[in-house]
């Protein structure tokens, strides 16, 4: 192998009475050439669930098992960036001692990318322009998700950034392939070193999962972050999203968030986050057959939740909390759900 390769043996078991999950895997990073990089990982699972569990969840029964495989190809210079992937995930293939929400999938996606940077007097410092796109089938060569779309970053004055996208993509939900055509934004600014703003937003297709149909998605997320001093710090952002389906406003939901931390030490914080949704739905365009126990035309909830950490050395740290919950979903007073006082020891051991 070349400078700066490596190459690795993944073994894992995880095994009970009647269970097991077992893992081999080899996988490796080849150097071919200062700019080029080639990743690959092949893998392989054998599980065994309890019968009472495979039957309840759906699982084969005895002892399954299927391959997993990924490469990816990455070309990394001063003005261009490219890369290639390819990722198959076998049906039967089980990763318990990891998290890989998705099996029985086949995913090639590719993305190109130009930088130009500025000179000294330029308005901007980089563009970033590109066009990014993946496709997702099952082994059947059923057509799950795709996407295709360009996008452009402008790096400014101020830490700036300005990322946009827009995409056309497919979505294959209950039976049915939806035709999709998106748009995203996010813009971040730092105009002076203790405060921070940014706006992120979300529009076009979307698919209303509830009521299985197509519909208009538009969300925008205002955020700002401030420091006040060496030790305290502020974070404030809200969640606006609409979704237009059926001829109307299905919902609109809120969810606005405001973190505190105050910093006392490098040993000690301690930590506030409150939280209120406020979602309202017209109940008259939701599909009774779909929704059998109905929805609520509002509803409302609050959580807050205090946390206080003390790091005795890099390896022991203990928590001490408080967190409730209000909710109602009628158009009454709030109503205190539950709460709760928790304390947390950790400590890392160096085997």
């Amino acid at each position: 192998m070349g400078k700066n390769s490596t190459l690795g043996v993944l073994l894992a078991d995880r095994e009970g009475a009647d269970y097991q999950n077992r893992l081999y895997g080899v996988d490796g990073h080849l150097r071919l050439s200062d700019k080029d990089t080639l990743k690959f990982q092949a893998m392989k699972s054998d599980t065994r669930y309890p019968d009472a569990i495979a039957a309840e969840f759906g699982q084969p029964a005895g002892r399954f098992g299927d391959p997993a495989w990924f490469l990816r190809y990455l070309h990394v210079s001063r003005d261009w960036f490219w890369a290639t992937t390819y990722e198959d995930l076998g049906r039967d293939f089980r990763t318990d001692t990891g998290f890989i929400p998705r099996v029985d999938t086949r995913r090639h996606a590719a993305v190109v990318e130009r930088n130009l940077w500025g000179a000294k007097d330029d308005w901007y410092t980089r563009l970033i322009f590109g066009i990014w796109g993946y496709r997702i089938e099952n082994h059947d060569q059923t057509l799950t998700d795709s996407d295709l779309g360009i996008h452009s970053l402008i790096l400014g004055p101020r830490q700036s950034n300005l990322f946009t996208r827009v995409a056309v993509q497919k979505e294959f939900f209950e039976g049915v392939t939806y035709d999709k055509t998106v748009g995203e934004l996010f813009f971040n600014i730092r105009p002076t070193g203790d405060f921070t703003c940014s706006l992120k937003g979300n529009f076009g297709d979307a698919v209303d999962y509830d009521n299985q149909r197509p519909g208009k998605l538009f969300r925008i997320v205002p955020g700002i972050t401030l420091d006040l001093g060496r030790h305290f710090h502020v974070q404030i952002d809200n969640t606006i999203e609409r979704l237009d389906a059926g001829g109307g406003r299905l919902y609109r939901a809120n969810l606005a968030q405001m973190r505190l931390v105050y910093q006392f030490s490098v040993r000690t914080f301690v930590r506030a986050i409150v939280q209120h949704t406020d979602v309202k739905r017209a109940v008259a365009l939701y599909d009774p057959l779909l929704n059998p126990d109905g929805v609520e035309a509002r509803e409302r909830d609050v959580l807050t939740q205090l946390l206080y950490s003390y790091k005795i050395n890099p390896q022991t740290l203990i928590y001490v909390g408080y967190s409730d919950t209000r909710d109602n979903e009628h158009d009454v007073s709030l109503e205190q759900r539950d709460r709760r006082v928790f304390v947390k020891i950790g400590y890392a051991w160096v085997l």
